[in-house]
């Protein structure tokens, strides 16, 4: 079989975050910002399929953010997820995001709102849904909100583009690698 000649498609954000500038970027999931005005965790995965390694990116993702703000920094924080790229949903990917949402502290429980934007699926908004109560469980996270867009949660928020050298004022600041 002959190689496609056609390029695969660029690795970057697709819109509303196009132009955000790259903090976190996962080959496994897509992406992910730390915004601080207010206090938000904001992702886009480019994949097509979640599976346990685009949920342990994803993850990694949070276990960074809480090294760098801590519990008390959360408190209050918006968490936008833009999963609109999933078409299917391994069953590995729910319990690998249940197992890593049970974190010693509860550091997300002071979050104040959740928002999930995702295909028309019927059976991936389904699967996010059912897995988002179990998330919610075990990490005390509030009831996840479902939309088919990113735009009208990151409107209602408030938020925009972090400032770009973000992240690695706040790694330098905390001394995470």
């Amino acid at each position: 079989m002959y190689p496609s000649r056609v390029p695969p498609p660029e690795y970057r954000p697709a819109p509303p975050f196009a132009d955000w500038p790259e903090q976190w970027s996962y080959a496994a999931f897509g992406y992910a910002w730390l915004v601080l005005t207010p206090v938000a965790l904001v992702t886009q995965s480019t994949v097509s399929v979640a599976t346990a390694e685009a949920v342990n990116a994803a993850q990694d993702f949070s276990d960074e953010v809480v090294a760098l703000m801590g519990a008390e920094g959360l408190r209050g924080a918006v968490i936008i997820h833009d999963w609109r790229s999933f078409e299917h949903i391994d069953p590995a990917a729910r319990n690998t995001w249940m197992a890593r949402a049970r974190r010693p502290g509860r550091p997300f429980s002071g979050v104040s709102s959740t928002t999930i934007a995702t295909s028309a699926r019927p059976l991936v908004r389904l699967a996010l849904q059912a897995s988002s109560l179990g998330v919610r469980l075990v990490s005390g996270v509030p009831a996840t909100l479902m939309a088919d867009q990113p735009e009208g949660a990151l409107r209602a928020h408030g938020i925009h583009a972090p400032p770009a050298g973000l992240v690695e004022r706040l790694r330098a600041a905390k001394r995470v690698p």
